[in-house]
């Protein structure tokens, strides 16, 4: 999950005592969630919103809380809040675009990406996670734009590489989608949905002994992944 943690410094002669002390629990909400204490995090966290109940980044971090556990419907409840208070955060709205593809709501995370993209241009990973969207959603060509505009952004993005090829796959356009996997493999040899897609074009494409190669390797790296098909990485945080 996308987060913005910050300790500050305060001099108690420039800074009020009230968003002092819920910069205090925002600081030690942030150090419990990165140790794993999601609960005390969630704790902190609410308490500077009752203390400061305009802070933005108390609401975002909360939400990224409530999503490392599972709830996610509260969290998007917060990340909202966090929009209301600071529209022009563009990881409110890429982490409640994640909240919402969690829950199924693929439109409204279309809708959070496409702002969170307008906000920040160059956020490789808002293309790709739009891009996811467009692929479940059935629009192939936009999904294969957004994954090549975060290949453009980020070169080495694997992630990119190996959705554009299912994209690509899924319409029937092996060759493309051979390129992409042996790329998303280049940059990242132990991804065995990679070497398994491969298998896949591979054999629809009549190389039967390079495709026995990609899906003896993908078992190798993942011995249960011979249920896989067309496998990519979903929408990462």
């Amino acid at each position: 999950m996308k987060r913005i943690i910050s300790l500050y410094v305060f001099l108690i002669w420039t800074t009020p005592l009230k968003a002092q002390t819920a910069d205090n629990y925002i600081n030690s909400g942030n150090i419990k969630y990165e140790s794993g204490n999601i609960s005390g995090a969630i704790q902190d966290y609410t308490r500077a919103i009752q203390l400061d109940p305009k802070d933005a980044k108390a609401y975002l971090n909360r939400g990224d809380s409530y999503y490392e556990l599972g709830r996610h419907k509260e969290a998007v409840r917060d990340y909202t809040r966090a929009i209301e208070l600071d529209p022009k955060d563009a990881i409110a709205y890429f982490n409640r675009g994640v909240s919402y593809y969690k829950q199924g709501h693929h439109e409204e995370a279309v809708r959070d990406y496409t702002r969170a993209i307008e906000l920040d241009p160059k956020d490789a990973r808002a293309y790709l996670n739009r891009g996811n969207r467009y692929d479940e959603l059935g629009r192939r060509e936009e999904a294969v734009r957004d994954y090549t505009r975060a290949i453009q952004l980020k070169p080495d993005y694997a992630s990119a590489y190996l959705n554009r090829g299912v994209s690509y796959h899924k319409q029937g356009r092996r060759e493309e989608a051979v390129r992409d996997y042996t790329r998303a493999i280049e940059l990242d040899p132990k991804d065995a949905s990679a070497y398994f897609n491969r298998g896949n074009g591979y054999d629809e494409l009549g190389r039967h002994e390079e495709a026995v190669r990609d899906y003896t390797r993908a078992i190798q790296l993942k011995p249960d992944y011979a249920k896989a098909y067309l496998k990519g990485h979903s929408d990462r945080s």
